[in-house]
C-alpha cells in the first residue's frame, strides 16, 4: 500500500463508515496484504459484496433453524461425549480406578472444522457440507494464500512479476483453486439446470444468491472461474476469524465462570419464548452479544479493527 497510514480514534471511526466505498474503499487494504496483483483472490466486480449487504444480510435469519441443525450435527461429530474413560496418568499417579468425566478434544482444530462446515452450509450449500477434503481444503486455504502473498512481498518488486510463478507458495496456491474448481463446478452445474425447469425450487444460500445477481447481471460464467473464486474469498474472509473469536470466547468463559449461566439462562428463555432457533432469535440474545464483544475486545484479530483505503488530494 502506497503512502502514509493514518491511526484514526473510535470518535472517527462513525464518519468514516458513513462514506461510500468508491471514497474509503474496505477491500483495498485486504487486496495490498494478499497481494492480489499476483494471486488474483479479487472479485473483478461488486457482485459478492453486494449479495452479503442485499441478500445474506436480510435473509440469514431465515436460515437459523437450519444453522442450528447443522452446527448440533456439527458437536455430535467432532466433540464426542464424556465417556468416563480413566486418567492413565492419575491411574499411575495414585495407583487407582479413578474415572474421570471429561474427553480430551484439541478444541480449535474441531472448532475450524464446526466453522468451515457452517461457512460452506451458507456460501455453497448442503453438497459439501460432509465432504472432509474439501473442509480442510477451505481451511487450509488462508495458510496457503498467506504464504505465498509473504514469499511476493518479501520479492523486489521490480522482480516479482517474473518470479513470482517460480515460488512453491505460489504453485501451491494455484493448486488450491484449481481444487475448488474441480468441487464447486458440480455444485453449479446440478443449480443451472434445477433453474432450467419451470417448476424449480430455489435453494436458500449464497450460491443460488450469487448465481441469480450473476444472470441479472448478463454474465454466464460459463468457466465457473468466477463462482469458484468467490467461495475462496468468502473462506478466506470468515473461516479462521470465526473460529478465533470463539476460541476466545471459550477461554474468556473458562476463566470467568460466572458468566455462564448468564449466557446458558438467557439462551433457554429465548428458545422457550421463541419455539426454538427460528427468525431473529439471535438478535435478542442481548447478553451473550455483550460477552462476545467484550472478549472480542480483550482478543482483536489484528491491531487495528478496521483498514480502509482513500485518495489524499
Amino acid at each position: 500500500m502506497l503512502g502514509p497510514k493514518i491511526i484514526v480514534g473510535l470518535k472517527g471511526m462513525e464518519d468514516i463508515r458513513a462514506k461510500p466505498d468508491s471514497v474509503v474503499g474496505n477491500l483495498e487494504p485486504v487486496f495490498d496484504a494478499v497481494q492480489d496483483h499476483y494471486t488474483k483472490i479479487g472479485a473483478p466486480d461488486d457482485t459478492v459484496v453486494h449479495v452479503i449487504k442485499a441478500e445474506l444480510s436480510t435473509k440469514v435469519g431465515q436460515l437459523t433453524e437450519a444453522l442450528a441443525e447443522e452446527i448440533d450435527d456439527c458437536f455430535q461429530k467432532y466433540f464426542p461425549p464424556c465417556d468416563g474413560r480413566m486418567s492413565i496418568l492419575l491411574h499411575f499417579v495414585t495407583h487407582s480406578n479413578f474415572f474421570v468425566d471429561w474427553t480430551p478434544v484439541k478444541a480449535y482444530d474441531q472448532l475450524l472444522l464446526i466453522v468451515a462446515t457452517i461457512s460452506t452450509r451458507l456460501f455453497l450449500g448442503k453438497e459439501l457440507c460432509n465432504d472432509m477434503e474439501w473442509l480442510k481444503h477451505t481451511i487450509a486455504y488462508t495458510v496457503t494464500l498467506m504464504n505465498a502473498a509473504h514469499d511476493i512481498q518479501r520479492t523486489h518488486p521490480l522482480l516479482r512479476p517474473f518470479l513470482y510463478r517460480t515460488f512453491e507458495s505460489y504453485k501451491s496456491h494455484q493448486a488450491a483453486h484449481e481444487l475448488t474448481l474441480t468441487k464447486v463446478k458440480p455444485v453449479i452445474q446440478s443449480r443451472r439446470e434445477a433453474m432450467s425447469k419451470p417448476d424449480h425450487e430455489q435453494y436458500f444460500d449464497m450460491t443460488q444468491w450469487m448465481l441469480n445477481e450473476r444472470i441479472k447481471r448478463g454474465r454466464q460464467d460459463t468457466n465457473y472461474n468466477y463462482l469458484a473464486q468467490a467461495q475462496l474469498q468468502l473462506s478466506f474472509a470468515s473461516i479462521h476469524t470465526t473460529s478465533m473469536a470463539l476460541i476466545h470466547l471459550i477461554y474468556d468463559l473458562c476463566a470467568e465462570p460466572q458468566y455462564q449461566d448468564i449466557i446458558r439462562q438467557e439462551l433457554e428463555e429465548q428458545l422457550t419464548l421463541n419455539g426454538g432457533y427460528k427468525g431473529e432469535i439471535m438478535k435478542k440474545l442481548e447478553k451473550c452479544d455483550s460477552i462476545m464483544k467484550e472478549s472480542q475486545r480483550h482478543n482483536p484479530v489484528g491491531l487495528s479493527k478496521h483498514s480502509r483505503q482513500t485518495e489524499i488530494c
